[in-house]
């Protein structure tokens, strides 16, 4: 599995939480391969589009399953909201939901949002290596310019 993979994965560990909040508003939970594990690891990934829409199928597939003390479709689900705005949600989902922010600045966040969002989504990998990359070298010291004392 790649590290950008890896590093998305380790916002939902299995045993925290049945229902989880993810803040998405780049829409990275859509990537195929990153489904592909979160369904393995029994999570389900449902869009927030139309509040009634997915207030049918989580009361019918999940809490009610849940309340019966059974697991339901799979282990957790996972709401994408594609924003930042909680306040757009029912009150019971804040409440009860565990909430990941999993936004670009986030991943990111020493370089510009506005530039990374130009960024195709399949460089997003390479991106994330590349970024790792000079962080770990910053953090050894290497590549910068050491000062000999004044003379």
């Amino acid at each position: 599995m790649s590290a950008w993979i890896d590093r998305i994965l380790r916002e939902f560990p299995a045993d925290l939480s049945r229902f989880w909040i993810a803040c998405d508003p780049d829409d990275l939970l859509l990537d195929e391969r990153l489904l592909h594990s979160l369904r393995e690891r029994g999570f389900e990934v449902l869009p927030f589009d139309d509040s009634v829409a997915f207030r049918t199928e989580y009361e019918e597939r999940y809490r009610a399953a849940w309340d019966r003390g059974q697991s339901g479709s799979q282990k957790a689900l996972v709401l994408q909201l594609r924003g930042t705005d909680l306040n757009v949600l029912p009150w019971d989902y804040i409440r009860d939901g565990r909430k990941v922010s999993l936004g670009l600045a986030d991943l990111f966040p020493k370089l510009s949002y506005s530039v990374v969002l130009q960024i195709d989504p399949e460089h997003h990998e390479a991106l994330f290596q590349a970024h790792n990359l000079r962080a770990s070298r910053k953090r050894r010291g290497v590549g910068t310019l050491r000062r000999g004392p004044a003379l």
